[in-house]
């Protein structure tokens, strides 16, 4: 039996996956990508991610939005991170 909470499982080690799989442009962009990946451990980020996949959220939830939200969470920290170095 399907419940909102083994669903709401399902999503978190989705999204803990692709979290860790998916380098951004922007880090490849300023070949900032590094083994430790500081942003992952980063409350900023995760708020970010969180906020993105509730806004992606709807009834037909895939792997496909999860990984779109997280892309689009990755870029606007990073951005947000880096942006004193723009010039």
């Amino acid at each position: 039996m399907n419940t909102i909470e083994d669903n709401n499982k399902k999503l978190d080690e989705m999204r803990d996956r692709l979290i860790a799989s998916i380098p951004s442009m922007v880090e490849l962009d300023r070949g900032i990508l590094s083994p430790e990946r500081r942003y992952l451990h980063d409350p900023e980020f995760h708020a970010l991610t969180d906020a993105f996949v509730s806004y992606f959220n709807h009834e037909v939830f895939t792997e496909s939005d999860l990984r779109d939200a997280i892309l689009l969470a990755k870029e606007t920290y990073l951005k947000n991170k880096y942006r004193d170095y723009e010039g």
